[in-house]
């Protein structure tokens, strides 16, 4: 293996690591981990991208300033496309509030890790009490649940969910399962034929995690709408807006890139 290719591997654990960390919360951590990995591959634009993110997550304008002139310099596309990403995003993050639409040709709810007995933890409980009221709400509307088997469970969180909704009343003619997904983005990828279908889209989850769904759906253009409903309050922290520029960028890079 040549110098490079050692780099570019040492450069990618790192930016692992500090992804762990921004997740975590630790958000000084994250930025030092990043900022070795870029010591290690100076010229790879995407780690000045996740930068960039990062200090816009953490309200560090200055830093994050210089970190786009970094960018500008590596790769100028990069950096248009990167910033009209986040600027999108912030739609999201910055003053958004949430509530049912007036009409939905979709209702669709992102899965979350289930108990070790594969049963539904609070959150996703609530996610799923809210998706039986708004199921009732839109009638007409078929309900997509989107959740895949994850390591150390034995079930698919899309069949658990289709199981509470059963119980719940709703017929399963207007359940589709959608069980390959294991994170956010996953949901949003392997919701595409679906979405590209439907006029609106009312999705379910709790804040903040809402906002990074929502920037996901509008940021690829594939449906027509899409309004968040709440299925219980949070404060948006800077780990969530990392989160949501994370993913924003990754959708970026995956997709449009």
């Amino acid at each position: 293996m040549t110098e490079n290719a050692l780099a570019g591997e040492a450069a990618l654990r790192l930016a692992e690591k500090a992804n762990n960390a921004s997740m975590a919360g630790d958000m000084a951590g994250a930025a030092r981990w990043l900022k070795r990995a870029i010591d290690l591959e100076p010229t790879n634009p995407v780690l000045v991208a996740m930068l960039a993110a990062l200090r816009r997550a953490t309200g560090d304008a200055l830093r994050e300033d210089k970190a786009w002139v970094k960018l500008g310099i590596l790769s100028p596309e990069m950096s248009a496309a990167a910033r009209g990403v986040f600027n999108q995003a912030d739609r999201w993050l910055t003053g958004r509030v949430f509530a049912p639409p007036d009409s939905a040709g979709l209702v669709w709810v992102p899965g979350f890790r289930l108990k070790k007995d594969s049963t539904p933890k609070k959150r996703l409980r609530r996610r799923l009490e809210t998706a039986v009221r708004m199921a009732r709400r839109f009638a007409d509307a078929p309900v997509l649940l989107s959740g895949g088997l994850l390591p150390g469970r034995t079930r698919p969180e899309g069949d658990v969910m289709a199981e509470y909704l059963i119980a719940h009343g709703l017929s399963p003619s207007r359940l589709i399962i959608e069980d390959r997904s294991r994170e956010s983005l996953e949901n949003v990828l392997f919701a595409r034929p679906l979405l590209g279908a439907r006029p609106a889209v009312c999705l379910i989850s709790e804040e903040p995690h809402l906002s990074r769904m929502c920037a996901l759906v509008d940021l690829t253009g594939w449906a027509g709408s899409v309004a968040g409903v709440a299925a219980a309050p949070g404060r948006l922290a800077p780990a969530d807006k990392a989160a949501t520029y994370r993913d924003c960028l990754r959708l970026m890079l995956l997709v449009k890139g």
